[in-house]
């Protein structure tokens, strides 16, 4: 795009104590393979020595400007020769071939824009709070080679960053280069808030500034305008000279394709971790920067995560960057990836400023090199500094991922979430580990459902990939999988009541935007078992749980119907079913299976009222629940939720008799996705499928276990006392228990009541 090859290259060596003959690159791809090959996975890795020597030209400046005593870093001068000489047009040649085509420093390759970014673009240090060159930095000139290689691979630049690490500043020396020296270049600053957009312009004017008044290399317009410049200049005779390149700045705000057409050079979406609207404004843009197979221009989109609301799109783009066109690199940052590749990630311990309170080492050398190592272990006191510390638990969350040493940190939710957060990521690790080392009383198993033999299967050769939380939109294949994590209980294809199904339909047709899916949980009621142990009757607790679940969608509307009704058929499942889509409940009446399957509002009572609140009277009323602003079931729903959460099933104590792990709800459950959405969950934020879906399956069940409907199970083998022994009855650990436990045992009712 910028280059022609062969590419000679300056290249200085140290142990020479001198400049060697240029370095040739005879295509793009030796130039490439040239950068890639010393580039590492993190900059700290590069042992950078004698950077000195790359800002050599800028600190000429800075030292005769310093003898000037003049403010605002005014008055001095790049070479002492006299203007248009020999030697003067011989350095200034030097320089050009520098600024255009980089140079290479004891084997370590400058890219054009980072050596101007160097030596012609001064910064506002708030340390020092006054204006100068940048330090060399290991960050900065790993991420500038990563820039490098995205343009000569024809891929974008993407990534995420902490707050306050001079992104802007580099960006725009990034724009003003191209806008500096390329004919008929169009660079655009763009964000979503216009007050982004002014706030990097202001840095445009200062290297325009400086650079007009301290360098021959004079850019146009003669009367610059805010947020358009035109690089023309007028001549003599009136006529307007120049590269005729452009520097524009953009929001999107109020439209998200607003002033986006005609071709690109560099875009740079400034902030894009605060942009609602970045995937459908990038959309509109990559026209302007492909012709054919060719990528003809770069977008940037590199900062710090907002509100995640705001962030769903850069999150999008940061672990999908193959699907957005941007250069991936390996994620050696997450302890669980979402995936191994990545945009670039910008830790907060890279080139962090100051030194360790408890050895007094700097975090990064002279030459740029950053302590990572150092920097973590100051990092982590003071997160525990941070725990300990009476500061709201949001705000604490929130100075974390703007100072954030991973991805999965810088996205982190900022608000918590009102279920026990520790305890589902602890079930979270505990699933991982039965998987990792195949400790499953029943493995898991997933595919797609079908009839054979008028029995329903699972066909393990089918389906697509499991969806994640969120769910990515972009899917192609969204069916989903079913997953089976224990199969019906045999003899129960005709026993009601043993198997509850909640059901989070979709109304439309499969399209590239949603972020919904059908979503079925199936619920196991409590059984309660009777057994001999010893010579003596012992009565156990089983069931309770989830053992299937559903998250997909199909093309067609009536085949995801068709997934749903075959997992409930394989399980005789009793269903509660969401009646703001009605979808799913127009099937079941069609196809005649409504009655038999779907609950009714009389079927849940009490519950009817509180779906009909406020005259709410919609379609299909008499089966499933109406989930709105204007019901209480969802937090009915919620509430049993977090009963079930911390509900005793039972404890494992050491050969001491001490007890080391209590045995609750969460427990019951392995779907690591649905405990992923609870730890996530913020109420009005959000799209939560599987809680809908589980919430439902729970609810209806525990309805049904407090109201007569007791399963039991004899595996006595003689036959059994006159006297039944008791069963020890489930413990809320939220206080109290059930008091619907002890009717079960002692009570008989005509006909379900609901205790709630």
């Amino acid at each position: 795009m910028f280059w022609e090859f062969p590419l000679k290259v300056q290249t200085w060596s140290t142990a020479a104590n001198d400049w060697l003959d240029e370095t040739v690159f005879e295509n793009k791809r030796a130039l490439l393979k040239f950068i890639t090959d010393q580039w590492p996975d993190e900059p700290q890795f590069y042992n950078l020595k004698n950077t000195k020597k790359w800002k050599e030209t800028g600190q000429f400046y800075t030292e005769t400007q310093k003898a000037t005593g003049r403010p605002n870093f005014e008055g001095g001068r790049y070479h002492n020769f006299i203007r248009n000489s020999p030697r003067h047009k011989e350095w200034k040649a030097k320089e050009k071939d520098r600024i255009l085509n980089g140079v290479i420093y004891d084997g370590i390759y400058i890219p054009p824009f980072y050596y101007w970014y160097l030596n012609y673009c001064p910064i506002y240090d708030d340390l020092k709070k006054k204006k100068r060159f940048a330090d060399v930095w290991d960050g900065d000139l790993w991420y500038m080679q990563y820039c490098m290689r995205a343009i000569l691979s024809g891929k974008h630049i993407g990534g995420v960053k902490g707050r306050q690490k001079g992104y802007s500043y580099k960006h725009m020396s990034i724009l003003y280069w191209s806008y500096s020296w390329f004919e008929n270049s169009v660079n655009t600053v763009g964000a979503y808030e216009e007050r982004l957009v002014k706030k990097s312009w202001r840095f445009l004017e200062g290297y325009r500034a400086h650079i007009n008044a301290h360098t021959t290399w004079h850019r146009g317009p003669t009367i610059p305008k805010s947020l358009e410049w035109n690089e023309t200049q007028m001549d003599d005779a009136n006529k307007p000279q120049g590269l005729q390149s452009k520097l524009a700045g953009v929001t999107f705000k109020q439209k998200a394709d607003n002033d986006v057409g005609g071709s690109q050079t560099f875009f740079n979406y400034e902030e894009p971790g605060v942009s609602p609207t970045i995937l459908q404004t990038l959309e509109f843009i990559k026209p302007a920067v492909v012709k054919g197979s060719e990528t003809t221009g770069i977008i940037i989109a590199c900062g710090s995560v907002g509100e995640l609301d705001d962030a769903e799109g850069i999150k999008n783009i940061f672990y999908n960057p193959e699907a957005y066109d941007f250069l991936p690199v390996k994620n050696v940052w997450d302890k669980d990836p979402l995936s191994p590749t990545c945009c670039i990630f910008v830790s907060e311990a890279y080139n962090m400023i100051g030194e360790d309170d408890e050895t007094g080492e700097p975090f990064m050398d002279a030459d740029g090199n950053s302590n990572v190592p150092l920097a973590m272990k100051w990092i982590k006191r003071q997160q525990e500094l941070m725990k300990k510390s009476k500061k709201k638990a949001e705000l604490k969350q929130l100075a974390l991922s703007q100072k954030c040493t991973s991805p999965e940190q810088a996205f982190a939710q900022r608000t918590l979430s009102e279920f026990p957060v520790e305890m589902l990521k602890a079930q979270q690790e505990r699933i991982k580990h039965k998987w990792a080392n195949d400790l499953w009383d029943y493995k898991p198993q997933q595919g797609l459902l079908m009839e054979k033999d008028g029995r329903v299967v699972l066909d393990t050769a089918n389906g697509g990939p499991e969806h994640n939380w969120p769910i990515n939109p972009e899917w192609e294949d969204k069916r989903g999988v079913v997953t089976i994590y224990e199969p019906p209980d045999p003899g129960t294809e005709n026993e009601n009541y043993m198997y509850f199904a909640g059901v989070d339909p979709v109304e439309v047709e499969e399209d590239t935007i949603s972020t919904s899916v059908a979503s079925v949980d199936i619920f196991k009621t409590a059984v309660w078992v009777t057994y001999e142990e010893n010579g003596k009757q012992q009565t156990k607790l089983e069931g309770d749980k989830l053992v299937a679940t559903w998250r997909g969608r199909f093309s067609a509307p009536d085949k995801t119907n068709e997934q749903i009704w075959l997992l409930l058929k394989m399980y005789n499942a009793w269903g509660y079913a969401e009646r703001n889509k009605p979808n799913f409940i127009n099937y079941m009446r069609r196809m005649g299976r409504a009655e038999k399957y779907l609950a009714k509002e009389q079927d849940v009572p009490l519950f009817k009222d509180l779906n009909i609140k406020n005259g709410n009277a919609a379609n299909n009323s008499k089966f499933g629940f109406h989930k709105g602003d204007n019901t209480d079931i969802w937090n009915h729903f919620k509430a049993q939720a977090k009963e079930y959460f911390f509900t005793e099933y039972g404890r494992i104590e050491d050969k001491d008799g001490e007890v080391t792990k209590v045995i609750t709800g969460i427990d019951k459950i392995d779907d690591y996705w649905l405990l992923e959405e609870f730890i996530n969950y913020i109420e009005g934020r959000g799209n939560y499928d599987r809680l809908v879906s589980f919430m439902a399956a729970l609810f209806i069940a525990k309805v049904y276990q407090q109201n007569r409907f007791k399963k039991t199970r004899n595996e006595v083998k003689k036959k059994e006392d006159a006297e039944r022994p008791k069963a020890r009855k489930a413990v809320s650990l939220l206080g109290g228990g059930y008091a619907s436990t002890r009717n079960m045992l002692n009570k008989k009712k005509k006909r379900p009541q609901s205790l709630l």
